[in-house]
């Protein structure tokens, strides 16, 4: 009423995987689709991440890291979800039916600025290098991400810079699953995707530091394989999204927590020195 609206000019509120409509003639000309396509109903980034990572289950973490780096658990109940006082979404079909989301709020700029400012115009593989050359503890270098000190950081190692940047953003994720679990959130297994996961020496790190085990499905295409998994379930190509994973035969890859991390390996791991083990990922195992 406020704001002049009439809910007529409104969308419909409707489930994700419907079937919306058809591609228009105009759209099928410009995209060279058939107007016959379907037009399906995807769902807010992080819920279509979980999707397309088969993170469905309550005590199931995502850790969705793109700007900011997202915590997303999947839950059951409306009630206990809103009473976390988190970011609150409907998640599943069929599972549970709500998600909560907590973040580091845009770290990757942050991360990306200490990048520049401590260690200049390296390429990711040199910064690989760089961090691979490092010890845990990175000689006792920790950042501050709310007061972000250039100039100190120049005292240490170029390599325990690197180090200590993924190191320190580790310490921040840790932080806010432990605050998780004080709100009566499980924290079991750990799955993480974005543009990170392309990095096996930084996925080890975070790995080592949050002392958990890190999987990773679909690592930078997590969200548009749950966007395909929806339409797929919205044509009647899949029952729901257990389904749609398990038929989908998607691999998995596993950072395994380990004492001293890359640093053992003397450098960046090769297809056969990588920490990471690679695994078919099921509907409800691996086989």
């Amino acid at each position: 009423d406020k704001a002049g609206l009439r809910e007529n000019q409104l969308p419909p509120i409707c489930e994700k995987g419907t079937v919306l409509g058809r591609v228009t003639k105009e759209a099928a000309e410009k995209t060279g689709l058939t107007e016959e396509t379907a037009v399906v109903l995807g769902s807010f980034d992080h819920p279509s991440c979980a999707t397309g990572a088969g993170v469905y289950r309550e005590g199931e973490v995502l850790l969705s890291c793109g700007t900011s780096w997202v915590e997303f658990f999947p839950i059951e109940s409306r009630e206990r979800a809103i009473g976390t006082a988190y970011l609150v979404d409907r998640f599943m079909l069929n599972g549970p039916a709500y998600c909560v989301m907590s973040s580091i709020a845009s770290i990757d700029i942050k991360l990306n600025e200490l990048i520049r400012q401590t260690l200049g115009d390296v390429s990711y593989r040199e910064l690989d290098e760089l961090i691979a050359a490092s010890e845990r503890g990175c000689g006792g270098l920790v950042y501050d991400f709310d007061h972000l000190d250039f100039e100190s950081a120049k005292a240490y190692k170029r390599a325990d810079r690197a180090r200590a940047i993924y190191e320190s953003a580790a310490l921040l994720l840790k932080a806010n699953l432990e605050a998780a679990e004080r709100k009566g959130l499980g924290v079991g297994s750990l799955t993480m995707v974005g543009g990170i996961t392309n990095s096996p020496v930084v996925m080890q790190v975070i790995a080592d530091v949050l002392g958990r085990d890190i999987r990773v499905v679909n690592g930078v295409s997590a969200g548009a394989a749950g966007a395909a998994m929806l339409a797929g379930i919205g044509v009647g190509l899949f029952r729901d999204e257990m389904d749609a994973f398990a038929r989908c035969g998607f691999e998995e890859t596993v950072y395994q927590a380990v004492k001293q991390g890359l640093a053992l390996l003397g450098g960046i791991p090769s297809d056969i020195q990588r920490m990471g083990t690679v695994r078919k990922a099921e509907g409800d195992g691996i086989v």
